[in-house]
């Protein structure tokens, strides 16, 4: 008898021990290669490799616990239950293998750990109670990832937004909402979330789909769309209404057509767009506000409560000077700066904006000459940040 053929048996075996459903019905193609196997199951201080199998099941295709260390290379998951469960100290390696569970690809519990590379998963990742699941190279995933340290229901949760974006905290857990992203930070690591879901131990919600990222916690709801983030009540905003309108600096009628002007007022399709010299918002290379930056901020106040409809998007951009990452990160913090001006200082509710950075990506000047040197008047014009919302 074979290795591969006393891992498959003896999983067979404790498969039935264990009490769990046998495997569903093959399907009539298998891949080439593979050859098909029932479920296993892996338990005890054993090290096992399993190779080049298709398993296909309606309950969990490997069950990896007790100190047992599993590595799964060149083979096919597919099942009802979870693909891959690792628990109480298990570990799992795999390779160049799919992995597919209705209830989740891969799913580590009790310090147990799973890493994975150049492999498909589908059905998401679960890491809960101290487990951990590293991605390494070359992998597509798909579906949620639920990451928890505790039973659900313990701590309390709290939504904060500011310069540096929206954060929501629980325990010793926090997830860091920015525009477009959503980072997860636990102890002195952090993991960086793009797949369907992250939930956090208390029952908030995080899900991140193509259309955007939502944060659910009690009533609030922090909302990412298209790369912009926002703040609402979880009713969404049709129109902008409230005692806000009345607030700020008086100006006439005059003055606002005046101020339209001095921005760079552009009126298109229904929507108001103004402009704001970088420069004079922010110090080099910062996301520190200037003094000059004051009166600028407070001509965009006055435009929001006299003329926004609907949501008010806010876009910082950057020259082409230093890396493009760097660039990307400024712009984002540069335009929740504004967003948190906005709302501490003009009463603009947080709820009623969406922030976003561009980084380089869209400039509206030549950063260099065609001759290939530096044009100084060209970047200063790129770097900027817009303000752009519906008018009636």
């Amino acid at each position: 008898m074979s290795d591969q053929d006393r891992v498959v048996g003896w999983a067979v075996c404790g498969l039935l021990g264990a009490g769990l459903a046998p495997g569903g019905p093959v399907r009539a193609e298998i891949p080439p290669g593979l050859q098909p196997s029932e479920p296993i199951v892996c338990r005890g201080n054993q090290e096992l490799e399993v190779r080049g199998r298709y398993i296909v099941t309606d309950g969990d295709g490997i069950e990896v616990g007790g100190n047992c260390e599993l590595r799964l290379v060149d083979s096919h998951v597919e099942a009802g239950g979870v693909g891959v469960w690792a628990v109480n100290n298990g570990e799992v390696t795999i390779e160049r293998s799919f992995v597919s569970g209705r209830r989740a690809g891969l799913r580590a519990d009790n310090r147990a750990e799973i890493w994975f590379t150049d492999s498909t998963i589908r059905g998401g990742t679960v890491a809960w109670n101290l487990a951990e699941i590293h991605e390494g190279r070359g992998n597509d995933v798909s579906g949620r990832v639920v990451a928890g340290g505790a039973a659900p229901g313990s701590g309390d949760v709290s939504i904060r937004t500011g310069p540096g974006g929206v954060r929501v905290e629980s325990g010793g857990e926090t997830v860091v909402v920015g525009p477009g992203s959503v980072t997860v930070e636990s102890g002195g690591e952090r993991v960086e979330v793009t797949p369907d879901e992250v939930r956090v131990d208390d029952g908030t919600t995080i899900e991140v789909d193509p259309s955007g990222v939502r944060v659910t916690s009690g009533g609030e709801e922090v909302v990412v769309e298209e790369g912009y983030v926002r703040i609402t009540d979880g009713r969404g905003v049709t129109e902008i209404t409230g005692d806000w309108r009345t607030g700020g600096t008086i100006y006439s009628a005059a003055d606002t057509e005046r101020l339209l002007v001095e921005l760079g007022a552009r009126e298109e399709a229904g929507e108001l767009e103004l402009r704001m010299a970088g420069d004079v918002l922010f110090d080099f290379d910062s996301t520190a506000m200037r003094p000059e930056a004051i009166d600028e901020l407070r001509k965009v106040a006055h435009l929001i409560r006299s003329r926004s409809r609907g949501i008010v998007y806010v876009t910082g951009h950057t020259d082409s000077v230093g890396s493009a990452s760097y660039n990307l990160e400024l712009s984002k913090e540069r335009a929740l700066t504004v967003m948190g001006w906005l709302n501490l200082n003009e009463d603009i509710p947080m709820r009623l904006m969406a922030g976003r950075g561009m980084g380089e990506q869209q400039p509206i000047a030549h950063n260099t000459r065609p001759d290939g040197s530096d044009d100084p008047e060209g970047r200063a014009r790129n770097r900027r940040v817009e303000v752009r919302f519906a008018v009636e």
